[in-house]
């Protein structure tokens, strides 16, 4: 297996670069062993290993997307779903990061940085033809891309009121409009399948942070994890409308999920020693695609977790 890993590395990364990341990933693969318990070893599946991040699932589930620092620069990349065929989608100079696939897998949205660090904007590609589209264009920062159910707009986060909060867009760069107000700092939003509700991570202080709801037909904003000693954030929505996402309530970073009414708090992973970040149930619910980092490793892994490697349900 570590032969198979080495090979795939060397093949990924220029070579200036390749011993390094070899030494990185047996490093990885073997902490990963120890970390996880032998009996659910093949229900996790080590998909990258090196500073790759935000992986997201297309919507046949059998492709992730992320960004990755791997080349000397944010890139986008996607990967089939078991680790094979990857391939790198932008070369350009600029910071591209976060990319999401539209739910109708025709388009990808993402957040670009130009250079000398100008503000950041939201980006289409269109998979048919390849092309490139600018989507926003505003001197403050537009991030955090994400899909309406029906891929028809963008909802995404923008400091162009004053203040970090969640905007909505159409895809053909129509329609804007401010769905959140708050002194606080928004961010991640997505929105639940059904289109009922919006989820996002409101930031009070450096290290407090909780999961919010925002009902779209009242227009009520209810903060669901509500833990008042600690950060709650990157929040997803799993097909039945459950909300997953990240919380160092035990003491490390883990996946939690909880009801969209605040109901049904429950823990998702235990890996002790082991921070679990930036999660993603599979469009069937069946996997979740997560990064997982260790302290005084350099690598940022990306990782598919099946059901037998997670904490029973409730």
């Amino acid at each position: 297996m570590l032969d198979a890993v080495n090979k795939r590395v060397q093949k990924m990364l220029p070579q200036r670069m390749k011993e390094k990341h070899i030494l990185w990933g047996l490093m990885t693969l073997m902490m990963v062993s120890l970390t996880v318990p032998a009996t659910a070893q093949s229900g996790f599946t080590v998909i990258s290993q090196f500073e790759d991040r935000y992986p997201r699932w297309s919507q046949d589930g059998n492709t992730l997307w992320f960004y990755s620092n791997r080349m000397g620069g944010a890139d986008l990349f996607r990967i089939q779903a078991d680790g094979t065929e990857m391939e790198r989608i932008t070369t350009d100079a600029g910071r591209e990061v976060v990319p999401v696939p539209s739910p109708d897998g025709q388009w990808v949205v993402y957040t670009r940085q130009g250079l000398d660090d100008e503000d950041e904007n939201l980006f289409l590609i269109n998979l048919q033809t390849g092309e490139h589209q600018k989507l926003t264009d505003d001197p403050a920062n537009d991030t955090d891309p994400n899909w309406s159910p029906d891929g028809e707009k963008v909802v995404f986060v923008s400091n162009r009121s004053g203040n970090y909060d969640v905007w909505e867009i159409g895809r053909d760069g129509t329609g804007l409009r401010q769905l959140t107000d708050s002194p606080q700092r928004e961010g991640l939003p997505m929105y639940a399948p059904n289109g009922h509700f919006l989820v996002f991570q409101r930031t009070m202080a450096r290290r407090d942070a909780d999961i919010f709801v925002k009902d779209m037909q009242s227009g009520e904003e209810t903060n669901v994890s509500a833990w008042d000693s600690g950060w709650d954030g990157w929040p997803s929505v799993r097909h039945d409308g459950e909300i997953l996402f990240t919380s160092n309530r035990d003491g490390s970073s883990q996946l939690w999920a909880v009801q969209p009414d605040g109901s049904g708090l429950r823990q998702v992973t235990q890996f002790p020693g082991t921070n679990v970040r930036r999660a993603h149930w599979s469009p069937d619910g069946s996997r979740i695609v997560t990064n997982i980092e260790r302290p005084q490793d350099p690598s940022v892994l990306i990782v598919v977790l099946e059901r037998s490697v997670l904490l029973p349900e409730n």
